[in-house]
């Protein structure tokens, strides 16, 4: 397998007994709140910092539930929002 790896220079490849490169999965969550004005910000429900807090918590996965000598990562790379 390939994998980009932008501090190398052009055209070479780097090597290295053992795992190197991971995997990727994929997944969506969908967020649906309530709009509303700045000034009542209590009549409404802002999805946006709903997402902001699923996003820290998934990072906390891997320092709550994989030996930190194992090589893991979640990442949330994108956050959509708005309409």
């Amino acid at each position: 397998a390939l994998h980009n790896a932008p501090d190398r220079p052009l055209g070479t490849v780097a090597l290295k007994a053992g795992p190197i490169s991971a995997s990727a999965d994929f997944f969506d969550i969908t967020l649906r709140g309530k709009g509303g004005h700045a000034a009542l910000p209590y009549r409404a429900v802002d999805s946006g910092i709903v997402a902001v807090n699923i996003a820290q918590a998934l990072h906390t996965i891997i320092g709550q539930s994989v030996d930190p000598n194992e090589p893991a990562v979640v990442a949330v790379t994108a956050v959509n929002a708005g309409s």
